[in-house]
């Protein structure tokens, strides 16, 4: 999970599952705990196969995305 420095597109291709959130004028991405607040605006195919999906908070998409983890480890 990250902002939009991100390029999502690269990470698509390499089949990474990588969310993206975006902060606004009032609450912007400061802190790295400031992703668990703001909303997924985009997810690489990965990540929506994993369950992430466009306006969901950051928390509950490192949720899903750390559960994955677990069941292949």
């Amino acid at each position: 999970m990250g902002c939009g420095i991100y390029d999502i597109k690269t990470a698509g291709e390499f089949g990474q599952a990588i969310a993206i959130a975006k902060g606004t004028p009032e609450n912007p991405l400061v802190d790295p705990e400031d992703l668990f607040e703001a909303k997924i605006v985009d997810a690489t195919p990965k990540a929506k196969e994993l369950g992430v999906e466009i306006g969901m908070s950051g928390h509950d998409a490192v949720e899903l995305l750390l559960a994955s983890t677990k069941r292949t480890t």
